[in-house]
């Protein structure tokens, strides 16, 4: 029986894993420095955030608390997540730099270790890093990322993310390819849209795995804001997330 949850664990933990990032290459819909991590081309502010996600996919034992600081001063931010359940512990530092090289470019390095204690097993570590670049020329952003670009973990291999994003009014369109190693590529389509001051929404639709998505984020305080996001991810069902980001001084 313990063995069956493990192995629950570990596929489900997977298969979230190899998806792409929650909000395209280009960074141009990030909205929580936690979602940063996986688009290091996003801007870095000073704050801190809470995530919460309860019950993943139906299974309460997958339940995830998240944390993760930014330091404009140092160009990084900082991250750590943790799963536990009767069976499994997983925890994952991660860390990201960004910097500008010249005007109109950006460049991103991102990084993360995974740590897993399994009840019965042997711990297992793993390590991956990433690197991405992007250009911008009037309202256009194109951007390319590899996630994985080093991996030193069981099956986890090198995926390719090209972005291309576009201001229309005040909305921003994106459009990401992804291409992995194991897989047939997959295509992202995304809008960012302000609703009014201090409140916006995301809307995503991604393929491999098909992917229906929808984010608000809204400031609640002048030190504080707080971001909803909902994903229905075939086959696995329902993903939600509350993030609480506090802007330090």
């Amino acid at each position: 029986m313990v063995q069956t949850s493990v192995c629950l664990a570990l596929v489900c933990c997977a298969c979230w894993a190899q998806q792409p990032g929650i909000a395209s290459i280009t960074a141009r819909d990030v909205f929580t420095e936690f979602e940063a991590m996986g688009s290091p081309l996003a801007e870095i502010a000073r704050e801190l955030d809470v995530v919460v996600t309860p019950r993943p996919f139906g299974r309460s034992g997958l339940s995830e608390a998240c944390m993760a600081l930014a330091v404009p001063t140092l160009q990084a931010s900082f991250a750590l997540s943790a799963v536990q359940t009767s069976a499994i512990s997983l925890i994952t530092p991660r860390v990201r730099y960004r910097f500008v090289p010249m005007d109109g470019y950006v460049m991103g390095l991102g990084a993360r270790l995974d740590w897993m204690l399994i009840r019965g097993f042997e711990n297992t570590v793993g390590f991956s890093a990433d690197v991405c670049a992007s250009m911008r020329i009037a309202e256009w952003t194109l951007a390319m990322g590899l996630d994985n670009a080093i991996a030193l973990a069981a099956g986890r291999g090198p995926m390719l993310r090209m972005g291309l994003a576009r201001v229309v009014d005040s909305a921003d369109v994106m459009m990401d390819l992804v291409l992995r190693w194991d897989r047939p590529a997959s295509l992202r389509l995304a809008v960012n849209v302000p609703l009014a001051e201090g409140l916006q929404t995301r809307m995503a639709l991604a393929s491999g795995p098909i992917t229906i998505a929808w984010s608000v984020r809204c400031r609640v305080s002048q030190t504080a804001e707080m971001t909803f996001d909902i994903r229905h991810v075939d086959p696995l069902g329902m993903h939600t997330a509350l993030t609480i980001a506090l802007h330090l001084p």
